[in-house]
């Protein structure tokens, strides 16, 4: 029986491979800081950059967009937006996905200053957690610290961070 189960448990391992290599040959994935994204025809210039590129899925940093002007990252891209913004124009980090990625969000996790963002997700069926960092340019092991502590937290055994 032990055999058995041992095979099955391999069996799937393998599928699993399987479906991550085939993602891999099809998935595209962005990390970009942008230095500010808050001027119109600079979110419009990147945002055309992305879909020209079919780029699926983007990590985007030091946007420096408030809650509002988020919303205003959402209306101009046809997929999803999911972000962590300040109440002033610095920092700020978003995760973009296209339109019609086969994504099934769980649950969004974020800190209040704009350092990261982390989504919890089914990409083509399979569970990953995906997390945006712009971490501080000062000696700061708390931040990576609490990284860790979300990526645990959603307990998934694939994980992408962009940064």
């Amino acid at each position: 029986i032990q055999t058995l189960s041992r095979r099955s448990k391999t069996l799937a391992e393998n599928k699993i491979l399987k479906q991550l290599h085939n993602m891999a040959d099809m998935l595209k994935i962005l990390s970009w800081n942008v230095k500010g994204a808050n001027e119109t025809v600079k979110r419009k210039k990147l945002l055309l950059y992305l879909k020209q590129k079919k780029v699926d899925i983007c990590f985007l940093q030091e946007t420096h967009l408030c809650d509002e002007e988020s919303n205003k990252l959402q209306r101009d891209w046809l997929g999803r937006v999911f972000y962590s913004s300040t109440s002033s124009k610095q920092r700020g980090v978003s995760i973009l996905t296209r339109k019609n990625l086969n994504i099934k969000v769980h649950k969004q996790y974020s800190d209040k200053d704009g350092r990261w963002v982390a989504i919890d997700v089914d990409l083509f069926g399979v569970r990953y957690s995906l997390i945006n960092i712009y971490a501080p340019n000062t000696d700061s092991p708390e931040f990576f610290i609490d990284i860790c502590n979300i990526a645990k937290q959603m307990g998934n055994l694939y994980v992408i961070i962009g940064g």
